[in-house]
């Protein structure tokens, strides 16, 4: 049984959000090397929706195979390429390259943010000092009581 023309065009759609999300990742990963994180909010809400539309174009292109009678998965797309042709093998194996970029950066922005969180922590350790009774700022942020009393006698 052939493979259905919307194949290709599922195909080429994942391929499309594959490269939006691969897009966004590099400006999440420069994000998390700058300080400020304004966009971060902005940059996971579109991650969430790209997510989303990589899930609905996976089972469009599910659906294509199945019409065919092949497997869901890259083992159906697989077969479905060699049945398709080169123009759907080359923008599968685009999407597979693009897959492992979004893969590799999406690690890389974990351990960007895994390091900001520990600095995070690590400003938060100090600014506290070292027990409770010694804290130079309380847990909302506002100068510790004690710190207001070495400024008057410093003055």
């Amino acid at each position: 049984m052939a493979v259905p023309a919307d194949f290709l065009e599922a195909l080429s759609r994942e391929l499309a959000a594959g490269r939006d999300f691969e897009a966004l990742l590099e400006s999440e990963g420069k994000a998390l090397l700058h300080p400020g994180a304004e966009r971060l909010r902005e940059i996971s809400a579109r991650k969430a929706e790209l997510a989303r539309e990589a899930s609905l174009l996976a089972d469009a292109r599910n659906a294509a195979l199945a019409r065919s009678g092949l497997p869901r998965g890259r083992a159906g797309a697989e077969l479905g390429c060699s049945r398709a042709g080169t123009a759907a093998r080359r923008v599968f194996d685009e999407l597979m390259r693009c897959a492992r970029r979004v893969r590799d950066l999406n690690q890389r922005n974990e351990i960007l943010l895994n390091m900001r969180l520990q600095q995070v922590a690590a400003a938060l350790s100090v600014l506290r000092g070292p027990d409770s009774g010694a804290q130079v700022y309380s847990s909302d942020g506002r100068a510790h009581s004690g710190t207001g009393r070495l400024a008057r006698a410093i003055a």
